[in-house]
């Protein structure tokens, strides 16, 4: 016969192993480094089919939503943690969307790869829901002034980006945004341009041009800012803005952290080096003046359907 306290002790065994593998994972794709991110994300918003931090992964055996070898997505539910005003602030709720790779979902994508790719079919389709939702998109730029000064927004803002400098980038998601009439930032590697799959300088340039990409920083080499030593963290910072600065010939204000890896030092050279607006990986929508350099986004995931998200993110149904 089972035993009460037995029930009592298989509950709790499957309550920890569930806290475990829900608990969000870093991986280092570019150095092979693997750390636990410490996050918080109690229930406070609540949207779905996110991830909480960039390139996040799970143990091996479970956890992750398997879209490989032809399964079907799970839906992942994503509490969003805000940050609190502080006195006097005003905060202001615009979704910004993060995307990776735009690329076909092929089985031997990994499931960190899975995660962080989205189909050129299903980009088009998230895209056109965007547009045909009436939907606006806006600039690092506009969302600072928004948030710093009070400037009026459009009706129904979002900000959409892109991290990494990916070369699926300007051959599957700019002819798109293009289609559509959709402004995005794309937030570049800089010293990753000779590197095969990424953008060249002529790319990065012909994307400034073309009045619908603003092009911002993703360090030099994307390195996990809170793991380096001073120099390398200021080298990483203010070496990729320099070099981009130099290439388009006007300032670049904006900077993603590579990972979403970012503490108080982090934060602090970020603003030194001369950026105005900087962007997080940690999701909610939230934003004021005291989060301007580490603002929050949300994933979209290859089978988003983006406007269902964008409802709920912005409190609708």
């Amino acid at each position: 016969m089972i035993k009460d306290w037995q029930i009592a002790s298989a509950a709790a065994l499957v309550v920890g192993v569930v806290a475990i593998v829900l608990t969000p994972l870093s991986r280092d794709d570019h150095a092979g480094k693997r750390v636990v991110e410490s996050s918080r994300i109690e229930s406070s918003q609540t949207a779905s089919l996110s991830v909480p931090d960039e390139d996040s992964v799970f143990p091996s055996g479970g956890g992750a939503p398997s879209t490989a070898k032809g399964s079907r997505p799970l839906p992942v539910a994503l509490k969003f943690h805000e940050p609190v005003p502080l006195p006097g602030e005003v905060p202001i709720r615009v979704p910004i969307l993060m995307y990776h790779h735009i690329r076909k979902i092929v089985p031997s994508l990994t499931r960190s790869e899975v995660i962080t790719s989205v189909s050129p079919a299903n980009f088009e389709r998230q895209m056109k829901e965007v547009a045909d939702a009436g939907y606006t998109t806006i600039t690092p730029n506009e969302l600072r002034a928004a948030i710093k000064y009070k400037v009026s927004l459009p009706r129904k803002p979002v900000l959409i980006t892109f991290d990494d400098g990916y070369r699926n980038q300007y051959d599957a998601a700019f002819p798109i945004l293009k289609k559509y009439g959709l402004k995005a930032t794309f937030f570049v590697i800089t010293d990753y341009g000779s590197k095969s799959g990424y953008l060249t300088d002529a790319m990065i340039q012909e994307l400034d041009a073309s009045g619908i990409i603003t092009i911002a920083s993703h360090t030099r080499h994307h390195a996990w800012l809170t793991a380096v030593g001073r120099a390398t963290e200021i080298d990483e910072i203010e070496g990729s803005k320099q070099y981009l600065e130099r290439l388009l010939g006007h300032p670049v204000p904006a900077f993603a952290y590579p990972y979403g890896s970012l503490n108080a030092k982090a934060v602090d050279l970020v603003k030194d080096a001369g950026y105005s607006i900087g962007f997080s990986a940690q999701a909610g929508s939230l934003h004021m003046p005291s989060t301007l350099l580490k603002l929050r986004r949300i994933r979209v995931l290859n089978s988003e359907n983006v406007v269902t998200l964008l409802k709920r993110v912005m409190g609708g149904s």
